[in-house]
């Protein structure tokens, strides 16, 4: 252990760089991990498994006998991936100086000259403590990748708590060629170092930091890397329900990946309340999706799928459970992954609910048809399916019908809007905008629909065709039969299906039924003419746009 006065002679003034936006959108939501930092009276060398939340030193340590914290961490870039090719699209670290940045309490009077403020998770300390304490850390998993340079490093490793379960140093670093045959030490309290002298034996503290030598520069966290997306945390909503979770075997022997909530895993770590319902995709014989709850799952890691690094898992939520969270902030989780071998990361999850708003464009398409005034019994099948498309669109208010929709940016309001007919001052002749329309409807404005996406919608009162329409069916320029047209009175009504067969996206991203449509025909030249007729089909909704209202705010 270097003297202090060694180590602020080469220590350089580095601000640590603020934790992501995203993280702390994660924290809101998921739940967090707890981590208990045991100190003993001298040196104490400490790997943070989450990011601290509040991430202050001066508040995490308040009022704990802390002489100094210590941070050996070297500015680092990430070289091209071909210079160290078994550590995949990360790339290597290329090799800096080694910087000290150093943490005193504010009674202490070289407080002012330390760099060193906050805490962040993935990182290796060293504490000087005055006497024994314990400092309950709590925050989300980290998802800071481990990076080594050539040389000796300060580093942790992410192993299971159970002390009686973590894996022997040679085993866990066996999928790294860059610490073959490594030299690795231990700190002592009197800030001396320990040699390990048998890395197939030894077992690795939870928690805890080590000088581990490294061979060349690399990247690696342990005998399963997880693809960089997932570490970041997963996050479930009405705009992504399912992740592809991607693992991959770095040992080149047979590994199978434990994943499971952390409330059941085996790494030793627990978080308390409501978890997010998880479900994976398994692929069944017929090549069809069966979706399972996901309770604990070993995953075999030998083989490689169809992305070519690793094998895929897809994980989703289900549509009714995002739904039953409404539109906030929803309930969140960690997730284990583990090697059954002591190797464990977290990961955390979060969830957003969904409460359906937005713009739902479909089609409908009519197969069936039969006529009311007759009195025929039966539907009569068509001779060919008649599709035409409609718009519906869902906000905290109800349900609308729409002829014709146009997705604008306002300039000054700097966001988007849908703007209908009832708001045309909205548009921007000089931007292009994406329009969806109907040519099957040519009402006005919208009309308001009466039910839910739970059951089953209908107008509130028909929707009256004018004989003298331009989409009258009884009204055509060239055919002087039809130079008098009929007025018609249309009522549809679609009728949602109870589920998607078991898809998680089912009623978040698209929704399907039966569609029924009663048309009456008024014959003006009869006062008592009237055709009533039935149609029938299928229908099928797709969510478009999130935007909750019409014509902007």
């Amino acid at each position: 252990m270097p003297d202090q006065r060694s180590i602020v002679r080469r220590s350089r003034l580095v601000f640590p760089g603020a934790t992501l936006a995203f993280l702390a959108g994660m924290q809101a939501q998921a739940q967090i991990l707890e981590q208990s930092v045991s100190l003993q009276p001298g040196w104490n060398a400490v790997f943070l498994e989450v990011e601290p939340e509040p991430d202050e030193i001066s508040v995490v340590f308040a009022g704990a006998p802390v002489r100094s914290i210590w941070l050996n961490e070297p500015t680092l870039s990430m070289g091209p991936a071909a210079d160290c090719p078994d550590e995949g699209e990360v790339g290597c670290p290329i090799t800096t100086p080694v910087a000290w940045q150093v943490w005193y309490p504010p009674e202490n009077p070289a407080h002012v000259i330390g760099a060193l403020r906050t805490l962040r998770g993935g990182r290796a300390y060293l504490i000087e403590a005055a006497d024994a304490a314990t400092v309950t850390l709590r925050g989300i998993p980290t998802s800071a990748r481990t990076s080594w340079r050539q040389g000796f490093n300060l580093a942790g490793f992410h192993v299971t708590r159970d002390a009686g379960a973590a894996p022997a140093f040679a085993a866990f670093l066996s999928g790294s060629p860059a610490h073959a045959d490594a030299s690795i030490f231990e700190l002592k309290p009197d800030g001396s170092l320990r040699r390990v002298e048998d890395p197939t034996t030894s077992r690795i503290a939870a928690g805890r930091a080590y000088w581990v030598e490294s061979k060349r520069n690399a990247v690696y966290d342990g005998p399963i890397r997880i693809d960089a997306a997932s570490l970041r945390g997963i996050e479930f909503s009405g705009a992504a329900t399912q992740h592809a979770l991607v693992l991959e075997n770095l040992t080149g022997g047979s590994v199978r990946a434990q994943v499971a909530p952390v409330g059941i895993s085996s790494g030793g770590a627990s978080s308390g309340g409501g978890t997010t319902p998880l479900v994976w995709r398994e692929t069944q014989p017929d090549g069809t999706p069966l979706w399972r709850p996901l309770e604990r799952l070993s995953l075999d890691l030998s083989g490689r799928d169809e992305t070519g690094a690793g094998r895929t898992l897809r994980l989703a939520v289900r549509g009714d459970d995002l739904r039953d969270l409404g539109g906030g902030d929803g309930r969140g989780g960690v997730l284990s992954v583990s090697d059954g071998a002591g190797f464990v990361r977290y990961i955390p999850v979060g969830t957003r609910g969904d409460d359906q708003n937005g713009l739902w464009v479909g089609n409908v398409s009519v197969t069936h048809v039969r006529s009311l005034t007759t009195g025929e019994p039966n539907p009569t099948p068509t001779g060919s399916a008649f599709d035409f498309r409609v718009i519906i669109h869902r906000s905290s208010t109800g349900y609308r019908l729409l002829r014709d929709v146009v997705l604008a940016y306002q300039r000054d309001a700097q966001e988007y809007a849908l703007v209908t007919s009832e708001c045309p001052e909205l548009l921007d002749a000089e931007q292009v905008s994406p329009r969806i329309s109907s040519a099957n409807f040519s009402f006005d404005g919208t009309i308001a629909l009466t039910g839910d996406f739970d059951a089953a919608l209908t107008t509130a009162a028909p929707i009256v065709v004018d004989a003298n329409d331009a989409v009258n069916p009884f009204r055509h320029a060239y055919n002087p039969i039809h130079g008098v047209g009929w007025d018609v009175e249309r009522t549809p009504t679609l009728t949602f299906d109870d589920d998607g067969g078991g898809d998680p996206n089912w009623g978040v991203t698209w929704l399907s039924g039966d569609y029924a449509e009663t048309v009456l025909i008024l014959d003006p030249s009869d006062p008592n003419g009237r055709i009533v007729l039935e149609v029938a089909g299928r229908f099928e909704l797709r969510r478009v746009s999130n935007l909750p209202r019409l014509c902007g705010s």
